[in-house]
C-alpha cells in the first residue's frame, strides 16, 4: 500500500483504552466506507484485486484484507473542517451490497490513531458524513524475495 486519495464515509468511531504496565493506552478506532473500486483494490494490493474480481463475478460475497502493516499520515477534509493525524491500519472488509437497482461492491477500512481533541471533534462532527481522505505512507511493506 502506498499513497492514495479518495472520498469515503465515516461509518463508525470507537474509543478504546487498555492498561499496559503502569500506563493506560488510549486509541480511537474509526471505519471509512466507500465503493470497492479498481483504484482502491490496486491500493490495497494484488490480493485485493483478485478478491474484487471474484466479487464482481459473484464468486465471492465478502472477504477480509489485512492492512495492519500500513502506517500513514492521514488528512481528512469535510464539512466539519479538516484534520491530520498519524494512523495505523487494522483491517479492511469488503462485501457486496445488493439494492433493487444493482449490486455494489463496498469496502470498509478500519484505522486507529491517538485520540487528540481535534481528531475526536472532527470524527464526532463528521460521523456518517463523506470526507476527502489523503493517505501518505509512513512505512513501506517489507516484501519477501
Amino acid at each position: 500500500m502506498k499513497d492514495a486519495g479518495f472520498s469515503a464515509q465515516i461509518k463508525s468511531v470507537k474509543l478504546t483504552a487498555h492498561d499496559e504496565e503502569d500506563k493506560t493506552i488510549r486509541r480511537v478506532e474509526f471505519a471509512l466506507t466507500r465503493e470497492f473500486s479498481i483504484e482502491v483494490a490496486e491500493w490495497l494490493g494484488p490480493f485485493a484485486c483478485a478478491q474484487r474480481d471474484a466479487m464482481v463475478r459473484c464468486d465471492l460475497d465478502k472477504c477480509e484484507i489485512a492492512i495492519d502493516a500500513y502506517h500513514c499520515k492521514l488528512s481528512m477534509t469535510g464539512a466539519a473542517g479538516n484534520v491530520e493525524t498519524d494512523a495505523s491500519g487494522i483491517k479492511s472488509k469488503a462485501e457486496i451490497k445488493k439494492t433493487k437497482e444493482a449490486q455494489r461492491e463496498e469496502v470498509t477500512l478500519s484505522f486507529e490513531a491517538y485520540p487528540t481533541s481535534v481528531l475526536m471533534s472532527f470524527l464526532a462532527a463528521s460521523l456518517k458524513e463523506h470526507v476527502d481522505c489523503s493517505f501518505s505512507a509512513l512505512q513501506l511493506e517489507i516484501e519477501s524475495r
